[in-house]
């Protein structure tokens, strides 16, 4: 596989990412519970503003639309996205909401789960008056995921992000990202990730939620998802890899050999890396070939997030990447 990039010789066009920003509280020693944990170390979290500083990082233009709460958390958090080149200008100070916590378990295969302290907290009181910043109308990639779906207004709010951004020309991104227990209800969940998937240009997904999402008949719910718009499907396999899934295409990427501690935000940089890949192309690729060396580059960063504990902290720069991937391709 090719490890040559376009990134370049263009320039990086607009990535819009709306959602959450949080504060997530990682164990101090890996491989600890929350409840046996005796010490935390905080992380700049969320899985959209993740994607934005995973963007960013790597030498792309990415903007965040959200918001947290007029507190210590929140202004830290509004610090940490601008330290990754992030535009920040569309995030607003809630001053009657609290910024999100949110407590992650970390097993020791490395795997995670998320104890959330998110009761109308600021980033689900997302507002129609928060979209006026005219980020959307720039933007040729607009990212959100499930979690901004929870509650009202953020859910009517990122929908009409949602089309605000289609209707001004930008691909649009979905991760599923489902969170069980920030849902009252599973099947309504499915039914707000259903509408949403189906808005989405390019839609990402572990096996497990695809199996969620999908009808109980279907054989192949990846290529139905194609049928109902979607151009690009990528599967998330774990440490099988990604399957990525077009109209040509029906591909496998490999996972990145490294020693892994920590996979918390492991699926947005996966995402955030390739909106970056595809940012510096005129067009989604249809060639296979390309598309292929895209998600493997993206893939490489995914794969180096989880060498280091939490998840914009774990992000590689440009010149991080380069060296991983050079390193990859040279002979033992």
């Amino acid at each position: 596989m090719s490890f040559t990039s376009d990134a370049a010789t263009r320039e990086p066009r607009l990535v819009v990412t709306i959602g959450e920003l949080l504060v997530d509280f990682v164990p101090g020693q890996p491989g600890t519970s929350v409840r046996q944990a005796e010490t935390f170390r905080r992380a700049a979290g969320g899985a959209p503003a993740n994607v934005a500083a995973a963007v960013a990082l790597l030498g792309g233009r990415s903007a965040f639309i959200g918001r947290v709460g007029a507190d210590p958390f929140g202004d830290w958090l509004i610090s940490e996205l601008a330290t990754c080149a992030v535009d920040t200008s569309a995030i607003v100070s809630d001053p009657e909401a609290n910024t999100t916590l949110a407590f992650v378990s970390l097993a020791g295969d490395a795997d995670r789960d998320f104890i959330f302290y998110r009761h109308e907290t600021a980033d689900t009181r997302l507002s129609m008056a928060d979209l006026d910043s005219g980020h959307l109308e720039r933007a040729a990639f607009l990212h959100f995921c499930s979690n901004s779906l929870t509650a009202e207004p953020a859910r009517s709010a990122t929908f009409a992000a949602v089309e605000r951004a289609r209707a001004a020309g930008a691909l649009i991104s979905f991760d599923v990202n489902w969170r069980p227990g920030l849902w009252a209800d599973p099947q309504t969940g499915r039914n707000h990730i259903r509408r949403a998937a189906g808005l989405a240009d390019i839609l990402k997904l572990s096996e497990e939620e695809l199996g969620f999402v999908a009808d109980p008949d279907d054989s192949d719910p990846a290529r139905t998802w194609l049928e109902a718009g979607a151009r690009l499907v990528l599967v998330s396999l774990g440490a099988a890899g990604v399957r990525v899934v077009t109209r040509e295409l029906d591909g496998h990427v490999p996972a990145a050999r490294v020693s892994a501690v920590d996979t918390t935000g492991a699926g947005d940089a996966l995402a955030g890396a390739l909106l970056y890949e595809l940012s510096v192309l005129p067009e989604l690729p249809t060639d296979p070939e390309r598309l292929l060396a895209a998600v493997g580059r993206a893939n490489s960063v995914a794969g180096l997030s989880t060498t280091r504990p939490g998840a914009i902290p774990s992000y590689p720069d440009a010149a991080t990447l380069q060296r991983f991937l050079q390193a990859s391709q040279d002979p033992d």
